[in-house]
């Protein structure tokens, strides 16, 4: 599968989607998405292979907007499961020390739209890589969450390489 996009300062390419398991029982799955990036070389130009193990509830979807912030966006399932690309943004990480340090970050998000959560989840396989053109400013880390636009809450993972603090809700 291959599904490019050209962005601001970023090319996504959509290299595997596909669900794993289905109706997984809520008590048995991550809190947020499993996340592994990788840095390669795309074409002879700098990249990362990103894949993500992603939890989404089961059940019917409702359609997806895209807002305005959003830079790029894969439809992942039409209409309904995209994976989309907010951007660079600043986030708070405890460094080893124990403070507080702001890192520059790539963000990711494979959204959707559920009214109600179900108790039930299924797991799907999310692979895509990105290659930053030259000049495109260095981020320390990606930020990759699910986000359900309509409930009260969106889940995600941080990959990088300082200790992260457990989320709060």
């Amino acid at each position: 599968m291959e599904n490019a996009v050209n962005t601001q300062q970023l090319n996504i390419t959509l290299d595997a989607f596909q669900a794993f398991d289905t109706n997984i029982p809520q008590n048995l799955i991550a809190d947020g998405p499993l996340v592994n990036a990788e840095a390669t070389t795309i074409e002879g130009k700098s990249g990362f292979t990103v894949t993500a193990l992603a939890y989404i509830p089961s059940g019917e979807f409702n359609p997806v907007v895209i807002g305005p912030e959003v830079v790029n966006s894969v439809a992942l399932m039409s209409n309904v499961l995209y994976l989309n690309y907010y951007g660079v943004a600043v986030v708070k990480t405890e460094n080893r020390e124990g403070g507080i340090q702001e890192n520059l970050s790539r963000d990711f998000r494979i959204e959707f739209n559920m009214k109600n959560t179900s108790e039930l989840y299924d797991l799907y396989y999310i692979k895509f890589s990105y290659v930053l053109p030259e000049g495109t400013t260095p981020v320390d880390m990606i930020y990759v969450r699910e986000q359900n636009d309509d409930p009260e809450t969106d889940r995600g993972t941080i990959t990088t390489p300082v200790k992260v603090p457990p989320p709060t809700l």
